[in-house]
């Protein structure tokens, strides 16, 4: 049991460090499906914008 909890702290710690390079990859993968799909993807490309400054910008 205390394997797994040192486990998830180290993911979580993993995550926490990558989490600008996820937001980012994520808007380039809802681009690329958008563009794919020809649907409209401004509104959730808006939302990880917006997710991203309110992280990295203040």
């Amino acid at each position: 049991m205390k394997k797994l909890l040192i486990g998830s702290i180290l993911v979580m710690g993993v995550i926490a460090l990558n989490f600008k390079g996820i937001i980012l990859g994520a808007m380039d993968l809802v681009d690329y499906v958008g563009e794919k799909t020809n649907t409209n993807v401004v509104t959730t490309i808006d939302r990880l914008n917006t997710l991203y400054y309110t992280f990295y910008e203040n």
